[in-house]
């Protein structure tokens, strides 16, 4: 990887300018990454971008982004995988190869179920690259398990990162010990859920609904956080409708 290379530097850096006025410019924003592209071919966060802003369809952005994930591959070399596997994210210059890996999985799951297995595999690689999951990438991976029915990986994500206490890892611990345990097991992973957050209940059973913009941030414990789990994991609880159930039946013994 050349990282010196000062034309890559100088077209990175009108990206980064292309993103600030991204939100109020769309057009502005689209010359400065045509204008990045122009100056090196290989800029990803400008074909990302590009993708972004012209792509109409789940196809052209997957076209879009896996020429950017292989622009990434080339300009970080391919024996700098092998010798910095495990630090990616850490090292700067990995970032915009890693939102590109990001990017082209959304852009599979686009695709309904016929894109979940491509997403997994795309997730799987990125936490292997970045076991630190700086992207939170294991929130999406885990609702795809569910969706797959694939308990089994869903259990070891769940184990291998045992000392998270998102609200989106604790309702999916709920779930999956429903599903592999029971009732009785699912109970005390859901004690421990409520008193984490219990602001997510409301909203995987229908109770409350979703506003139609995801929090922009949010705080643990808090409604924000509840909203951006429930965004994620209501298909999951969807796809399960006795665990759904027995979440309702439990929230109306509480009454």
């Amino acid at each position: 990887m050349n990282i010196n290379d000062e034309q890559a530097r100088y077209a990175q850096d009108i990206v980064y300018e292309a993103m600030e006025c991204v939100c109020e410019d769309g057009e502005k924003a689209a010359k400065l990454c045509h204008k990045a592209l122009s100056i090196d071919l290989d800029c990803v966060d400008a074909i990302l971008m590009l993708s972004d802003l012209e792509s109409e369809t789940a196809e052209e952005h997957i076209a879009s982004a896996q020429k950017a994930v292989a622009a990434g591959i080339r300009g970080l070399g391919e024996d700098f995988f092998e010798e910095a596997v495990g630090n990616f994210w850490g090292i700067i210059e990995t970032r915009p190869f890693m939102r590109a890996m990001a990017d082209l999985a959304e852009s599979y799951l686009m695709l309904g179920k016929k894109g979940h297995s491509t997403a997994i595999q795309l997730y799987e690689e990125m936490l292997k690259l970045n076991p630190n999951d700086n992207q939170g990438i294991r929130y999406l991976l885990i609702s795809c398990y569910f969706n797959t029915k694939r308990y089994a990986d869903a259990g070891k994500l769940l184990d291998k990162y045992d000392d998270d206490v998102s609200a989106l890892f604790l309702w999916s611990r709920v779930l999956y010990d429903y599903i592999t345990s029971g009732k009785a097991e699912a109970e005390k992973s859901l004690e421990q859920a409520e008193y984490y957050n219990p602001h997510v209940l409301k909203y995987l059973i229908d109770r409350k609904r979703l506003p139609s913009d995801s929090p922009v941030s949010y705080a643990a414990g808090e409604e924000s956080e509840a909203q951006c789990c429930a965004e994620i994991l209501k298909p999951s609880w969807r796809l399960h409708p006795k665990a759904k159930k027995w979440l309702k039946e439990y929230e109306a013994g509480k009454s």
